[in-house]
């Protein structure tokens, strides 16, 4: 898992706009997190490269700053979605929608 991650965060910090620090201290963090929530098979706590376009316009308009409320946010709606038992409602997405969403965002990547 590391091979992949390592690399990985660092692309996607370079890519959000951010220094490559950055990215490996936000994947360590995450695991660390992940392992210590008590994480599923199906729960991935490591980069994720759709967000990163986000993060980079939100970096690119109001600075570095605004990462730990990214942060904050990200990890608070998912609490309240897990609370709330939400993740039910994704059984109502569309598997298009799921796949335009990730064609799309492979597209801008590159």
């Amino acid at each position: 898992v590391g091979c992949v991650a390592v690399p990985l965060s660092l692309a996607i910090a370079v890519a959000s706009g951010v220094p490559p620090e950055v990215g490996l201290v936000s994947a360590a963090v995450a695991g660390v997190a992940g392992g210590l929530m008590g994480g599923t098979t199906l729960a991935i706590t490591g980069p994720a490269a759709a967000i990163s376009l986000l993060v980079c316009e939100a970096v690119q308009t109001h600075g570095l700053g605004t990462l730990p409320f990214i942060t904050l946010a990200c990890g608070g709606l998912q609490l309240a979605m897990g609370v709330a038992r939400g993740g039910g409602i994704t059984e109502y997405v569309p598997e298009s929608v799921i796949a335009g969403f990730t064609t799309g965002i492979g597209v801008m990547i590159l």
